[in-house]
């Protein structure tokens, strides 16, 4: 048996005959390609195909085999709001329109009446429809079509992990929008958001707030570790753009 090497990545093996009547033949036990598995610019594609190293699903490091955190494999979504989650106002006056419209990944939006309710906090209850605990990592929001006034510009955001446990304080803050000169709006109603994991969708007003803590550093990377599971959900908008 030869055992080959090589200083690069892709190795390359050749069969050749002298004759077209002859076919040659090799036998292969095994190739193992490996590589040091925290290098820099290693790509998701680069760790798999090596025999020492397998990526997160979460945030595609590469890792030794067989040392990948668990939280790497909870998949990352565009929300943990799921279609079908429970959505109840906090705070509101009446009905108005559906709670879920907040969480439906469209533009159509719900309200909040206030009326005699200005001395108590607004926001928004909410239960996924899954059921399964998950780690809010931020927040984006879309702008509504023609009220600029009735931008939430702060929030704070807790989980519990039942329906019995207290709330535990996730974040809370101005969103960046708030000191925002211009109000441009989303003018259209129902229309579907493109958004992902990653990105807002570029083709609407939003604005987003990370729950990660801060980090300036160029090598910065978000570690979900840093942030708890829940199961459920609450927004408490504490001012709005127009009071």
């Amino acid at each position: 048996m030869i055992n080959i090497s090589s200083n690069g990545y892709y190795i390359g093996i050749a069969v050749c005959a002298n004759s077209n009547s002859n076919m040659a033949t090799a036998e292969v036990s095994n190739i193992k390609l490996t590589r040091t598995c925290f290098s820099d610019g290693i790509t998701v594609l680069q760790c798999d195909q090596t025999s020492n190293c397998e990526s997160g699903r979460a945030t595609g490091t590469c890792y030794n085999k067989g040392e990948v955190p668990p939280w790497e494999f909870k998949t990352p979504v565009t929300s943990i709001f799921d279609v079908g989650s429970a959505v109840t106002k906090i705070g509101c006056a009446g009905d108005g329109p559906s709670p879920n419209y907040a969480v439906d990944g469209t533009t159509h939006k719900t309200s909040c009446d206030r009326t005699n309710l200005l001395g108590q906090p607004a926001g928004l209850l909410i239960k996924p429809f899954h059921r399964v605990e998950t780690k809010a990592e931020g927040l984006r929001i879309y702008a509504d079509n023609n009220c600029p006034g009735c931008d939430p510009v702060s929030y704070i955001f807790e989980g519990r992990t039942s329906a019995e446990s207290d709330w535990v304080e996730i974040s809370r803050g101005d969103l960046p929008w708030k000191g925002s000169a211009t109000y441009a709006r989303n003018s259209v109603e129902g229309l579907d958001i493109p958004s992902t994991y990653g990105s807002a969708s570029a083709r609407f007003e939003f604005t987003e707030v990370s729950f990660y803590p801060p980090c300036d550093a160029p090598d910065c990377t978000r570690d979900p570790t840093v942030l708890s599971d829940y199961l459920e959900y609450k927004i408490t908008w504490t001012e709005t753009r127009n009071p």
